[in-house]
Protein backbone atom coordinates (compact mmCIF):
# COMPACT_ATOMS: atom_id res chain seq x y z
CA UNK A 1 0.00 0.00 0.00
CA UNK A 2 2.03 2.98 -1.13
CA UNK A 3 0.91 6.16 -1.49
CA UNK A 4 2.32 9.78 -1.72
CA UNK A 5 0.74 12.85 -1.42
CA UNK A 6 0.94 16.28 -3.64
CA UNK A 7 -1.07 19.32 -3.95
CA UNK A 8 -3.72 16.85 -6.15
CA UNK A 9 -4.09 14.76 -3.22
CA UNK A 10 -3.11 11.54 -2.06
CA UNK A 11 -2.32 8.90 -5.18
CA UNK A 12 -2.04 5.13 -3.82
CA UNK A 13 -1.65 1.73 -5.32
CA UNK A 14 -4.66 -0.24 -3.93
CA UNK A 15 -3.61 -3.49 -5.38
CA UNK A 16 -2.43 -4.57 -2.61
CA UNK A 17 -5.80 -4.04 -0.52
CA UNK A 18 -8.36 -5.10 -3.20
CA UNK A 19 -6.35 -8.77 -3.07
CA UNK A 20 -6.40 -9.08 0.39
CA UNK A 21 -10.44 -8.30 0.17
CA UNK A 22 -10.79 -11.06 -2.29
CA UNK A 23 -8.84 -13.63 -0.20
CA UNK A 24 -11.29 -12.65 2.55
CA UNK A 25 -9.46 -10.45 4.20
CA UNK A 26 -10.81 -7.55 6.61
CA UNK A 27 -7.99 -4.48 5.52
CA UNK A 28 -6.97 -2.94 9.00
CA UNK A 29 -5.06 -0.25 7.59
CA UNK A 30 -3.24 2.72 9.67
CA UNK A 31 -1.36 6.25 8.83
CA UNK A 32 2.17 7.04 8.54
CA UNK A 33 4.87 9.26 7.41
CA UNK A 34 4.47 9.56 3.65
CA UNK A 35 6.07 10.69 0.85
CA UNK A 36 4.58 14.55 -0.24
CA UNK A 37 5.66 15.41 -3.75
CA UNK A 38 5.67 19.17 -2.75
CA UNK A 39 7.51 18.91 0.87
CA UNK A 40 9.11 16.11 1.54
CA UNK A 41 7.35 13.75 4.21
CA UNK A 42 4.71 14.85 6.23
CA UNK A 43 2.05 12.81 8.74
CA UNK A 44 -0.83 10.92 7.27
CA UNK A 45 -3.39 10.17 9.60
CA UNK A 46 -5.07 6.62 10.03
CA UNK A 47 -8.45 8.81 10.50
CA UNK A 48 -7.94 10.52 7.16
CA UNK A 49 -7.58 6.85 4.96
CA UNK A 50 -11.14 5.89 4.54
CA UNK A 51 -11.76 9.43 2.83
CA UNK A 52 -8.68 8.87 0.45
CA UNK A 53 -9.80 5.47 -0.54
CA UNK A 54 -13.60 5.87 -1.01
CA UNK A 55 -13.81 6.59 -4.33
CA UNK A 56 -11.49 3.70 -5.06
CA UNK A 57 -13.86 0.83 -2.69
CA UNK A 58 -17.30 0.54 -1.54
CA UNK A 59 -17.28 1.37 1.54
CA UNK A 60 -20.49 0.90 3.96
CA UNK A 61 -18.93 1.52 7.21
CA UNK A 62 -15.94 2.34 8.77
CA UNK A 63 -14.78 1.62 12.37
CA UNK A 64 -11.98 4.19 13.92
CA UNK A 65 -10.40 2.48 17.01
CA UNK A 66 -8.78 4.93 19.52
CA UNK A 67 -8.32 4.89 23.13
CA UNK A 68 -11.34 6.22 24.35
CA UNK A 69 -14.95 4.25 24.50
CA UNK A 70 -16.70 7.06 22.13
CA UNK A 71 -16.75 10.92 21.93
CA UNK A 72 -17.31 12.76 25.10
CA UNK A 73 -20.15 15.46 25.02
CA UNK A 74 -20.85 17.62 26.37
CA UNK A 75 -16.85 17.81 26.55
CA UNK A 76 -14.83 17.44 29.78
CA UNK A 77 -17.42 15.00 31.23
CA UNK A 78 -17.58 11.09 31.07
CA UNK A 79 -20.99 10.89 28.90
CA UNK A 80 -20.43 9.21 25.80
CA UNK A 81 -22.90 10.72 23.00
CA UNK A 82 -24.19 7.14 21.29
CA UNK A 83 -25.56 8.60 18.07
CA UNK A 84 -24.31 11.68 15.76
CA UNK A 85 -26.34 12.70 13.29
CA UNK A 86 -26.54 15.84 10.43
CA UNK A 87 -29.01 17.08 12.87
CA UNK A 88 -25.78 17.49 16.00
CA UNK A 89 -22.60 17.47 14.35
CA UNK A 90 -22.13 20.57 14.65
CA UNK A 91 -22.56 20.78 18.06
CA UNK A 92 -20.46 17.56 18.77
CA UNK A 93 -17.61 19.04 16.49
CA UNK A 94 -17.64 22.07 18.22
CA UNK A 95 -17.43 20.10 21.72
CA UNK A 96 -14.56 18.01 20.16
CA UNK A 97 -11.00 18.97 20.81
CA UNK A 98 -7.78 17.67 20.60
CA UNK A 99 -6.49 14.48 22.43
CA UNK A 100 -4.71 15.06 25.92
CA UNK A 101 -2.09 12.11 24.82
CA UNK A 102 0.62 12.99 22.34
CA UNK A 103 -1.46 13.31 18.79
CA UNK A 104 0.31 14.77 15.71
CA UNK A 105 -2.82 14.33 13.55
CA UNK A 106 -5.49 16.26 14.81
CA UNK A 107 -7.30 14.25 17.67
CA UNK A 108 -11.45 14.13 18.12
CA UNK A 109 -12.05 16.98 15.83
CA UNK A 110 -9.59 15.42 12.73
CA UNK A 111 -11.31 12.31 13.21
CA UNK A 112 -15.14 13.92 13.07
CA UNK A 113 -14.11 16.12 10.14
CA UNK A 114 -13.06 12.96 8.15
CA UNK A 115 -16.08 11.31 9.28
CA UNK A 116 -18.29 13.87 7.78
CA UNK A 117 -17.35 13.57 4.61
CA UNK A 118 -17.65 9.97 4.88
CA UNK A 119 -21.61 10.68 6.21
CA UNK A 120 -21.91 13.18 2.75
CA UNK A 121 -21.19 9.84 0.90
CA UNK A 122 -23.74 7.64 3.00
CA UNK A 123 -20.58 6.05 4.62
CA UNK A 124 -21.86 5.31 8.65
CA UNK A 125 -18.69 5.16 10.59
CA UNK A 126 -18.51 3.80 14.73
CA UNK A 127 -15.95 5.60 17.01
CA UNK A 128 -14.69 2.36 19.37
CA UNK A 129 -12.42 1.42 22.36
CA UNK A 130 -9.48 -0.61 21.65
CA UNK A 131 -10.84 -2.85 23.76
CA UNK A 132 -13.87 -3.90 21.24
CA UNK A 133 -10.99 -4.91 18.82
CA UNK A 134 -12.29 -8.45 19.06
CA UNK A 135 -15.69 -7.65 18.29
CA UNK A 136 -14.76 -6.24 15.05
CA UNK A 137 -17.94 -8.42 13.07
CA UNK A 138 -20.32 -7.40 15.38
CA UNK A 139 -19.53 -4.00 14.94
CA UNK A 140 -19.39 -3.90 11.11
CA UNK A 141 -22.61 -5.50 10.73
CA UNK A 142 -24.40 -3.39 13.49
CA UNK A 143 -25.22 -6.46 15.28
CA UNK A 144 -24.23 -4.19 18.45
CA UNK A 145 -22.17 -1.08 19.37
CA UNK A 146 -20.02 -0.48 21.14
CA UNK A 147 -19.13 3.48 21.20
CA UNK A 148 -20.09 6.75 19.53
CA UNK A 149 -22.42 5.53 16.10
CA UNK A 150 -21.69 8.49 12.87
CA UNK A 151 -24.66 8.21 11.03
CA UNK A 152 -24.46 9.07 7.56
CA UNK A 153 -25.92 11.91 6.43
CA UNK A 154 -28.33 10.59 3.47
CA UNK A 155 -30.30 8.69 5.60
CA UNK A 156 -31.75 11.41 8.36
CA UNK A 157 -32.06 10.13 11.75
CA UNK A 158 -35.66 10.53 13.02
Amino acid sequence: FRSYLSNSGIKFNAAPVMQAMRLGAIPILCGDLVFNADKGFEIFSSDNIPVAISNEFNIRSVLYYTNVPGIYFPRNTQSIIKTVSAENFEAVLQAAGPSEQNDLTGGMKNKLIQIAKLAEKGIQSEIIDFAYFDSLIESLEKRKQFGTRILNFIERCF
